[in-house]
């Protein structure tokens, strides 16, 4: 495709309206289909997610994501999701349709991230990479991104012993069976359990996956392990953070490294 020059008198950016999911959901997995799996996105019942962001943003009383499209009269050709994590906005994704990539799109939303700073009072923007994604990693780079932290994610095989049993993590049943049931509706869901008198959060994904969601970073491999045997039977995968490289300790389906990159405004 021949390049062409960004006309912001032609090229519009706007938020998202729920006319707009289907396309969005289809940027997203052409965007991000490799690395989905870490993502409440990877089930296409996942788009409610979206239809509830969009529906939050124009009537609910809080905003927590926030999605814009990059559109030319009726066609989107890209996307892309913030929200305001510790005094930070922070980007969650940012996508453009493959057929419209290198033409400078890209920069454009991005500029357009860093301008939505200026709604907010916030100097300090955040955002997350896969260090195998080298062409977004250097481009981040360029713009002004600097490493922050890394963690290790893994996807962890679910394989347990049958007479071992969660030795410190409590589930309430009644909010268990209520995240089971917004699983189902919209292929993604938010879990709360206790683990030493601590809340930790899980994302309970495609009836398959689980996630540990807070702490960001597993330092207790105990608390992997009872993760491991309550989901034992009941899912295939467990997704958690950590700061170091854990092969060694248990049965790794994939690993990737993730940076968290920051930067700060004038």
């Amino acid at each position: 495709m021949m390049k062409e020059r960004i006309d912001k008198l032609k090229y519009k950016i706007r938020p998202a309206v729920l006319s707009d999911v289907m396309r969005m959901y289809s940027l997203l997995r052409e965007s991000f289909y490799n690395y989905l799996e870490f993502t409440p996105y990877l089930d296409p019942r996942s788009v409610n997610l979206i239809k509830q962001d969009i529906i939050n943003y124009y009537y609910g009383p809080k905003l927590i994501n926030q999605w814009k499209i990059l559109h030319i009269n009726d066609e989107i050709l890209g996307l892309y999701c913030f929200k305001i994590i510790e005094e930070r906005l922070f980007l969650n994704y940012i996508g453009i349709d493959k057929y419209r990539r290198g033409v400078g799109l890209g920069n454009y939303l991005l500029n357009e991230f860093e301008n939505d700073v200026n709604n907010y009072n916030l100097r300090s923007l955040g955002l997350e990479v896969f260090k195998s994604n080298k062409i977004a990693y250097t481009w981040y780079k360029s713009k002004g991104y600097n490493v922050f932290s890394l963690r290790y994610l893994n996807k962890i095989k679910i394989i347990m012993n049958e007479n071992e049993w969660p030795r410190r993590m409590q589930l309430n049943e009644k909010e268990t069976e209520e995240a089971l049931k917004k699983e189902e509706e919209n292929g993604f869901s938010i879990l709360k359990a206790k683990y030493c008198d601590e809340e930790i959060v899980l994302g309970l994904i495609g009836s398959q996956y689980c996630k540990l969601i807070r702490p960001k970073v597993c330092k207790d491999l105990i608390l992997i392990k009872d993760l491991m045997c309550y989901f034992s039977g009941k899912r295939k995968y467990l997704i958690v953070g950590t700061i170091e490289d854990i092969k060694d300790k248990f049965i790794i389906d994939r690993i990737e490294i993730s940076f968290e990159m920051r930067k700060e405004l004038q």
